[in-house]
């Protein structure tokens, strides 16, 4: 597929992480795994569903560990295109529309299992994709996986989290649902559930093992591109007034949460588009 193409794609990538101003950020180079596995930097074969071809289809992405190194001030076309790469694959397989009305695991999440297994993600948690696509709850599916490195010396983890924005049948009803409000009812009770859902992943996963620096990736596409920027908008701390610094750090409590947005289509100096807004 062109990349014009997939420019017509919405994604948006964040990450979060514990450091405090100013501090170091990890060094590129060789890796050790705690969960999940260090890949290669190289470029990986990405299944998607195409509506307009009847199939799913697939694309090669590039993707190294290191992309999570910059600060979060620096626009990264190669992280934009990854992330591309994952909100597609986390679309329903075209293959599982043939159990379109069936409750249950019918391989709508196969092509977001097999990304995350390529770019060496583990503990995969699943979020509504089992749900018959006949149904029409203000709500949206997610894939969730992570993996823990220890890179330059540091403890590093990053977490994925793609929400599908396309196969998702009636779900594509919670559109319509913009309530009477400020806020559009249909995405926001939608990123309520995911935050939840993410939160919940998290604190399990600490449990489990210290996570170290915390980054969450996520990306969404369409509709899934407007309920990913409400979850960001909630896990986000607020940017200071410039030149004030930021008031946690001051007070000893600066929040663990750091927020990349990425807007592909913008390399070689094209046009940049809209901001991420699923709409």
């Amino acid at each position: 597929m062109k990349r014009r193409d997939f420019c017509k794609g919405l994604a948006v990538t964040l990450a979060a992480g514990a450091l405090a101003p100013g501090a170091a950020l990890p060094q590129a180079g060789a890796a050790t795994a705690l969960v999940g596995r260090a890949v290669p930097d190289d470029y990986y074969t990405l299944w998607y569903r195409s509506d307009r071809c009847s199939a799913d289809l697939r694309h090669d992405y590039y993707y190294s560990d290191s992309l999570f190194d910059h600060a979060a001030t620096e626009y990264d076309d190669k992280l934009a295109l990854a992330t591309l790469g994952m909100a597609a694959a986390a679309d329903s397989s075209w293959e599982s529309d043939q159990h379109y009305w069936m409750t249950g695991e019918v391989g709508r999440a196969d092509h977001i299992r097999d990304a995350f297994a390529k770019l060496g993600f583990a503990e995969v948690q699943l979020f509504n994709y089992t749900h018959s696509l006949n149904d029409a709850p203000d709500t949206a599916a997610c894939a969730v996986a992570r993996k823990t490195l220890v890179r330059g010396g540091r403890q590093v983890t990053i977490i994925g989290a793609f929400v599908r924005g396309s196969g998702y049948g009636a779900e594509w009803s919670g559109n319509l649902h913009t309530g009477s409000g400020s806020a559009h009812t249909g995405f926001v009770a939608a990123a309520r559930q995911l935050t939840e859902k993410i939160r919940g992943y998290v604190q399990a996963s600490a449990k489990r093992q210290p996570l170290g620096t915390l980054k969450l990736w996520m990306g969404g596409y369409s509709r899934a591109g407007g309920v990913t920027n409400l979850v960001a908008g909630g896990a986000a701390p607020p940017a200071p007034p410039p030149g004030c610094g930021s008031r946690a750090a001051a007070a000893g409590k600066e929040k663990p949460l750091r927020l990349y947005l990425c807007r592909p289509g913008c390399a070689g100096g094209g046009r940049l588009p809209r901001a991420a807004a699923g709409l």
